[in-house]
């Protein structure tokens, strides 16, 4: 497939920018659908919740102009996939226009080409507005689902670089410098030369697929009245074909941000996602390497990011206090 030149440019463009007029006539004429769209928050592109008369509630979701098409067209045929194989997984399902089409080209004043699809609605509470600590073995059961289902799905969008791909860490050891504290700014600097020695040599030998990437107590829906049950995933716009101990480190790092007793956290979330797909032992080996690495990734994306875009950097930056904490921990730095 092609890509842009610059593997940063879904995240340096401006998300779109379309107001709720721009998007109604699109949505009956294409999609049959109208009602009262309200914004929902995106790093990258422009989402709106549609409520219709009829009470059914749907995600609007338009790409950011800098994403390929056949990256948007394999996160759409990847929850497709996810819907055949596993019907009962409590994911989001494609709405498809009048046409049987996943998505359809909306175009904004600067005459730029974006990508509009619509989404079913998942009710539930964020995870993140939750007790995340009690999730971990309900996590780990999960993913393993998740990862399960996709482990056979193949798509020619699925190779594409993305920054947020921690197996691809050295796209974001460039803009370390960015990071104003200099005694952070040294801590991630090392890790990403150990990353780049010790670490990514290893990840070519290990089993790779279709991962989600995100999955992270923001993208997860729990049972408001039982905060143990998993009723939505959320979010599948970070997918790639990665190792597979990726989903897993990457998982297990937001379950241990901001917990008091983070290796209990990661050892429970463990445990209950090797109860349906074992990990080797190189891949165990390199849990602890990857966490760090989500870590360090996370806090330089997300202080380049709050420079690139101060308007939305209370979105960007919300959960960096305690991500530099854990990373200040793991690392004893």
């Amino acid at each position: 497939m092609t890509e842009p030149d610059d593997p940063f440019a879904v995240l340096t463009t401006p998300p779109p920018a379309f107001s709720p007029d721009d998007v109604d006539g699109l949505l009956e004429d294409r999609f049959g659908l109208r009602g009262n769209l309200t914004s929902l928050d995106s790093e990258r592109d422009q989402n709106f919740r549609l409520d219709t008369p009829a009470g059914q509630r749907y995600v609007v979701k338009i790409a950011n102009a800098a994403e390929p098409r056949a990256v948007t067209d394999f996160q759409a045929s990847a929850l497709r996939h996810l819907a055949e194989t596993d019907p009962a997984f409590p994911s989001p399902r494609i709405r498809p226009t009048r046409g049987g089409e996943t998505s359809v080209a909306i175009e904004d004043a600067q005459g730029r080409a974006h990508r509009l699809r619509v989404m079913s609605w998942l009710d539930g509470a964020m995870m993140a507005d939750g007790n995340p600590g009690s999730l971990a073995a309900s996590m780990g059961r999960c993913l393993a689902r998740l990862d399960s289902a996709l482990a056979d799905f193949a798509h020619p969008g699925d190779t594409y670089t993305l920054p947020w791909d921690i197996s691809n860490a050295q796209l974001a050891a460039a803009k370390a410098g960015m990071i104003d504290d200099a005694s952070l700014r040294r801590v991630c600097e090392r890790h990403f030369e150990h990353f780049r020695s010790a670490i990514a040599p290893s990840l070519g030998e290990l089993r790779r697929q279709v991962i989600h990437n995100d999955f992270n107590p923001g993208n997860v829906l729990v049972d408001p009245t039982d905060h143990e049950r998993i009723v939505g995933i959320i979010d599948f716009g970070d997918m790639l074909r990665a190792p597979l101990v990726v989903d897993v480190a990457t998982a297990a790092t937001y379950l241990a941000i901001g917990h008091p007793d983070p290796r209990s956290e990661i050892d429970r979330f463990l445990s209950t996602y090797e109860q349906s797909i074992p990990l080797t032992e190189q891949e165990l080996a390199l849990i602890d390497d990857l966490i760090v690495t989500r870590l360090v990734v996370s806090v330089t994306i997300g202080h380049w990011r709050a420079r690139q875009f101060p308007d939305n950097r209370r979105y960007i930056m919300v959960t960096q206090k305690r991500t530099i904490a854990l990373l200040r921990q793991m690392t004893g730095e």
